[in-house]
């Protein structure tokens, strides 16, 4: 691992084989360009879910909300929406900057066999909740 990103006491809750694999799924990380169109199995979708509830936030305050989306119809609704903010989007190239933007593959709503929709709830938590000022 590069000394600059090497733990000091701060991580001493992790071992090194832990603390690697971390900086290692950071370093891996890819957009997906093709998505595989079985089903995404539960145990697996409550465990990223469980993971995403568990995010910090400032505060504590978790203002996000996760819908899971299954139903085509519902994934072609939210299509058409991608596709109006896509053009709008597009609108802002010209050329050959145009021409690479539209060989992008920008999206996957109605391929992937679930969406997840993450809202946020500014309201979460009260009037005033430590950092929701900034």
């Amino acid at each position: 691992m590069d000394d600059t990103m090497s733990c000091d006491k701060t991580c001493s809750g992790f071992t090194d084989e832990e603390r690697e694999s971390f900086y290692r799924l950071i370093a891996a990380r890819r957009d997906v360009r093709k998505f595989r169109t079985d089903p995404v199995p539960e145990e697996v979708l409550n465990r990223v879910l469980w993971a995403a509830h568990h995010a910090g936030s400032v505060g504590f305050m978790q203002p996000w909300n996760f819908i899971v989306i299954k139903d085509a119809a519902i994934k072609a609704s939210v299509k058409q929406l991608y596709v109006h903010a896509n053009e709008k989007a597009a609108a802002h190239y010209s050329g050959e900057v145009r021409a690479l933007y539209d060989t992008l593959k920008l999206e996957g709503i109605v391929e992937s066999p679930i969406n997840v929709c993450i809202t946020c709830d500014r309201t979460r938590g009260g009037k005033h909740v430590l950092g929701r000022n900034t």
